[in-house]
This record gives C-alpha cells, structure tokens and sequence, in this order.
C-alpha cells in the first residue's frame, strides 16, 4: 500500500505540482469562469459571491485589481479591439466594460435577462451572450447594441469562437448537444451529439487537429471532429466537470472537477488518453492555461476565504 501511494504522488508530480494558494480578498462564496490575457500576463478571475472580477498578476500571483460590479459575473472575454474586458452578469443582467488600461468600468450595458457564457467573434467584434439557464443568446455589436436574438433549448453553457473556421460552438446542457454557428451569417448550421457526454460544460477548440473537446458533466469527454460532427475519441475524467483548457504546446487538456480533482489528459493526433487526476481543493470547478509556462490556475472558496492556485507542469 506504501509503495502504491508513492507510486501515485509521483505520477501526480509528473503531471501538475500545486503551488500555496493565493487569497482572493472579500466575501466567501463560489468563483465563475477563469480566463488569462496571455499580452498582459494576467488572470482574470469571476466571483460570483463577492460580485466581483479579480485580476491578478500572472508572474507573482499579485491581485492587481478587485472590480465591484453590481452584477454577479459569470462568463469573460477580452476585446482586443476595444482593449477591453466584458463581463457578463446575472442578478443584475448587463455585460461589463472593463479597460485593460486603467482596470476601471468604463461602462455597462443593460441586459433582456441574466446572462451566462459569453463569446466573442473577433473578426466581426460580436459579442454572444447567452441567457443563464434561458432560451435565448444575445449578439451585440461593438456599440453595444443587440442587433440579433437567437431562439435556442433551454440552458446554453460554455461555448467558443474558431477564428480559422469563423464558427462559434455552442454547448446546451438539455439537449446533450453542441451547436454549431456559422458567424458570418449568425445562423445554426448543424448540431452535434456529444454523446457518451452528458450535460455538456467544459468546451476548448483544437484547430490543427480539427477537434473540439467537450467534456460532460457525466464524466466523459469527447473529441468531436470539427469537420464532420463525429465523435473521434472519448476519455473518462472526473466527474462534475465544469471548465477545460486544452495545452496546444504540451497536447494536454486539463478538466477541472468541483469534486476536487483536476483531470489530466493527453491528446495525441486528436485522440485522446487520461493520464491521471491532480486532487485539489473542493469546488474548484473551473480554471484557465497560461500558454507561456503551462501553468493551470483554478479557483476556490472556503468558509472563511478564497483563494486561486497556481498548479506547474514539470
């Protein structure tokens, strides 16, 4: 038994190293999406407890801001073209305008409804809003004006933009179902199962490979084909599987689980192979890559505080 667990934390080790957690100042309570503007070398952190987004230093860890927003934030995206953030809220519905300059709101705009996951068309600068556990997604453009609703099944969650294909991939939780939208004309032009994946969450794009890897709620993920819908490759992962991140560098793909674990798993040529889970902190159900060091960051609370934590590859 010894030998076995050295055996185990030494694959652990191989895979991610935790390093001491980092406080999140402020209310205790549950954390969102986690994003990383790579030029900036920051981390960018929603809490939906504190209503607020924490931007941290990627290279010490340091909080470089704390924004109090009237809204409890889910999804974020940075907007090169604006050089700004946008924060999507509910309880307040509106998205969030945040400058990558000052780190202040430079704006707010109002919402039909709470909105969830958002995604960003940077060829056209549209921005996806979906409604959080409703029926509907918002395109806005740069003005911040919605210029087209899109009727959909109930509870959209995570979803992505594919420069090189100018799709957007749309997850909905209802319907164990992916939705494929052409971006040049904001139609759906195919849906995808994501079966043996249910509830699909945790989504990230492999454009060399033409994959998507869309994880389920269910403890399975799956590499869909981008090119014809087909599943390719499926692993088991934890589960409770919130975000993913897929390492383009190191082909890896790292699955965060509220049950505290992260899952590890290697991509070879778009197949995929689990080589372990990282065991962490309870609740940290979502997290984000710095593709500079590989470096995973995920998020937690505690009855007394919150933390982030930084886990490095070998």
């Amino acid at each position: 038994m010894a030998l076995l667990l050295c055996l185990l934390a030494a694959l652990a080790s191989a895979l991610l190293t935790p390093q001491p957690p980092i406080r999140i100042p402020k209310i205790p309570g549950s954390f969102d999406y986690m994003i990383v503007d790579a030029p900036r070398h920051r981390l960018l952190v929603a809490h939906t407890g504190s209503r607020a987004l924490a931007i941290l230093d990627l290279d010490d860890g340091a909080v470089k801001a704390q924004l109090f927003l009237s809204g409890a934030p889910h999804g974020v995206v940075v907007d090169g073209k604006r050089d700004a953030y946008l924060v999507g809220t509910s309880i307040v519905p509106q998205v969030v305008v945040i400058s990558r300059e000052s780190l202040q709101i430079s704006g707010t705009i109002r919402m039909p409804g709470p909105v969830d996951a958002i995604a960003l068309d940077t060829r056209r600068d549209v921005l996806y809003a979906d409604e959080d556990n409703g029926q509907s997604i918002w395109l806005l453009d740069r003005r911040g004006r919605i210029v087209q609703t899109l009727a959909t099944p109930q509870d959209s969650d995570k979803s992505d933009y594919d420069p090189a294909a100018d799709r957007l991939y749309q997850n909905f939780t209802t319907i164990n179902s992916t939705y494929v939208i052409d971006a040049a004309t904001a139609r759906v032009v195919a849906r995808w199962s994501t079966l043996p994946a249910t509830k699909p969450h945790g989504i990230a794009l492999d454009a060399a490979a033409q994959r998507a890897y869309i994880a389920g709620t269910n403890g399975e993920l799956v590499a869909l084909d981008t090119r014809t819908g087909r599943v390719a490759s499926t692993a088991a992962i934890a589960r409770d599987v919130d975000q993913i991140a897929f390492d383009a560098t190191r082909q890896r793909i790292y699955a965060a689980s509220g049950d505290g674990y992260v899952s590890v798993v290697s991509v070879h040529a778009g197949d995929l192979t689990r080589l372990g889970d990282i065991g962490v902190p309870l609740g940290a159900h979502t997290l984000a890559l710095d593709p500079a060091t590989g470096a995973v960051w995920i998020s937690y609370g505690t009855q007394r505080d919150d933390y982030v934590m930084k886990l490095t590859p070998p």
